[in-house]
């Protein structure tokens, strides 16, 4: 029976400085799994750990003999360049992930044309509402919509890292 390898690479870091990075060769038989992928849930028990202040960690799996670029790997992309890029059906199963006082506590601080890339794709009456929940928010901490973002993001990397979405980032 052949053996699974998976590489595993785990960043840890603070704010946008990585103060550490790991990698792990991993190996097991398929029939391990007993249905699912034992590194999948390891880099989802990773990614879903809640830190101290601006401290974070990230990890991913990839490939044997895969070119990667740097940005590719590391969650260090921005909340105002990934929305507008997603298609309609990723963003919604982003939406379905986040609770709706969190997306618009993301959204509070970011410039209207990323705000309709997500109202477009909702219903109107959803749109209004979340909306009205922007509204009613009233002025907030930039740092709290920076934190709300951030961990968008990490639910995005997650659903791309399962491939449950996928992004289509320019490859120039």
């Amino acid at each position: 029976m052949d053996n699974k390898k998976s590489i595993v690479v785990t960043a840890y870091g603070h704010g946008k400085t990585i103060d550490k990075i790991a990698v792990s060769l991993i190996e097991g038989s398929p029939s391990y799994s007993w249905g699912s992928d034992p590194i999948h849930s390891f880099c989802k028990s990773i990614n879903s750990l809640k830190l101290k202040g601006d401290a974070w960690i990230y990890a991913r799996t990839i490939e044997e003999n895969h070119q990667y670029s740097f940005n590719s790997f590391l969650p260090s992309a921005k909340f105002k360049d990934i929305i507008p890029i997603m298609d309609d059906r990723s963003l919604q199963r982003v939406l379905s992930e986040v609770d709706t006082q969190f997306f618009a506590l993301a959204l509070k601080n970011v410039n209207e044309n990323i705000q309709e890339s997500v109202f477009k794709i909702m219903s109107q009456q959803a749109a209004t509402m979340l909306k009205e929940d922007m509204e009613y928010m009233g002025p907030v901490i930039e740092k709290d919509c920076e934190d709300a973002q951030g961990k968008i993001l990490n639910i995005i990397m997650q659903l791309e890292d399962t491939g449950e979405i996928v992004i289509r980032r320019d490859t120039k």
